[in-house]
């Protein structure tokens, strides 16, 4: 009821720029909740920080090999895709190791465009009248 037509234009340039269902993008909840056992990465021996699945996050837990790590590592506020927060460990995952958390704030959905090639006017009336429909994604 309320987008106006240079909001519209917004999304329509968004779809655009995504090539309809081809390029990913991410997108945050907009409430803050508690989520658990979010995937964050596999270790590589090498890398030490890794974005979270979320922002303005706290009471992070964090896992590896679902055994949770009380030292080791810090959060870092922001500076992810889509500013999303971070863990830095202070020595790198061994490679295979699963990172994952707990944390609350705003959830980060790694997502695409159900439709593939839709005209603007289709775009107008999915967003008028039903919705456009998105597909999550696994990580990375």
């Amino acid at each position: 009821d309320r987008l106006s037509k240079a909001d519209f234009l917004k999304v329509w340039e968004f779809y655009q720029a995504r090539k309809g269902a081809y390029e990913a993008f991410y997108f945050y909840v907009p409430y803050t909740d508690t989520y658990k056992g979010l995937y964050v990465g596999v270790g590589d021996g090498v890398t030490t920080t890794f974005d979270l699945q979320g922002k303005s996050t706290s009471a992070q837990a964090i896992y590896l090999d679902f055994a949770l790590q009380s030292t080791g590592y810090s959060i870092l506020t922001g500076g992810g895709a889509e500013s999303a927060d971070r863990v830095q460990f202070t020595s790198p995952p061994s490679s295979g190791a699963i990172v994952s958390c707990d944390l609350t704030g705003f959830l980060r959905i790694r997502c695409r465009f159900k439709e593939d090639s839709m005209t603007k006017e289709y775009l107008a009336n999915g967003l008028y009248r039903t919705g456009l429909e998105l597909k999550g994604l696994k990580g990375n």
